[in-house]
């Protein structure tokens, strides 16, 4: 609902030119996750800020080294050991800051002999709120600084995934005399991201010394259900209600699918004896059911795989 209202007024980053009206400031952003080390769901700022999807891809000079050593007011020389604004550097830096300025070079050959301060630039047109400003903006991973950022500014996705399924049955009953009958079934599952399963299933109606109104039935099949997309990829940051004004902010709760789940494969068997009693008043209907079911799932979590039955 809260993103409905916000729909139809411009937010801070998409402004038209002379548009005097009140900005909208909002929290809602579209954070990218990747997991930690510890497995747990951590921002990918990297990729949001630099479009680094890997460690190779990080553009070695950070937004903080932007601001800290003053890139904006310049380049660093080759033979100064200081920068713009008097802070020492170190050999690391600098190699750093080269290797940064030859990618911005190769990635962008129409603006190499025109910018001098192709590092400073990067950051600073990419940061500009002036959108004109940031059509200037020069590439490093095919996007400017901060353009994934705001492409998700202003957008939740709580999941996302692909499955292609399909499955296929055969059913039949047997009726191998009056009293009694079999149905067999077998049923083929494919999907794009678990494979194929096999399972089938027989059941059985017997008519107890030849009575229809006194059943014995009897199942055992084995069962396969695959983990929902819900289950996969579905990410959701959760709150407790909050008073308007008190000042206080509350913990919330983040779901976090995991798309390691595996398929979760069933034996079941039952039995059940069923019937009816007539009376010259009503019909009294019974049944008596004992069941049970054996489940088997694969579980993996933190690298290690957890076996259950």
């Amino acid at each position: 609902m809260i993103r409905a209202c916000l729909s139809i007024k411009l937010d801070r980053l998409v402004r038209k030119k002379g548009d005097n009206s009140v900005k909208v400031y909002s929290h809602i952003h579209d954070y990218k996750f990747i997991n930690s080390s510890s497995g747990m769901p951590q921002w990918d700022m990297d990729y949001e800020y630099y479009g680094a999807e890997t460690d190779a891809q990080k553009p070695g000079i950070t937004y903080d080294d932007y601001v800290n050593y003053g890139l904006s007011e310049g380049a660093i020389s080759s033979w100064s050991s200081t920068s713009p604004n008097n802070q020492p550097i170190s050999d690391d830096f600098r190699n750093r800051y080269n290797a940064l300025k030859s990618r911005l070079e190769a990635e962008n050959p129409d603006m190499a002999n025109t910018r001098s301060n192709i590092v400073g630039d990067y950051f600073k047109y990419g940061e500009s709120s002036d959108p004109e400003m940031r059509k200037k903006a020069l590439k490093l991973n095919g996007k400017a600084f901060l353009e994934e950022y705001r492409n998700r500014d202003q957008r939740l996705t709580t999941g996302q995934g692909t499955i292609r399924k399909m499955n296929a049955y055969i059913s039949d009953t047997w009726q191998v005399n009056k009293n009694l009958t079999f149905v067999p079934i077998i049923r083929l599952d494919n999907s794009s991201l678990f494979g194929s399963n096999l399972s089938a299933s027989m059941g059985m109606t017997y008519n107890v010394k030849g009575n229809p109104h006194r059943r014995f039935k009897a199942n055992v099949g084995t069962g396969y259900t695959e983990p929902g997309m819900g289950e996969l990829w579905y990410n959701w940051e959760m709150y407790a209600s909050n008073p308007v004004g008190i000042g206080v902010a509350k913990l919330g709760w983040y779901w976090a699918g995991n798309p390691n789940l595996k398929p979760e494969k069933s034996l079941n068997i039952d039995m059940s004896l069923e019937g009816e009693i007539k009376t010259p008043m009503l019909v009294l209907v019974y049944s008596i059911t004992a069941s049970r079911t054996i489940c088997r799932f694969t579980l993996q979590e933190n690298s290690k795989i957890l076996h259950h039955i």
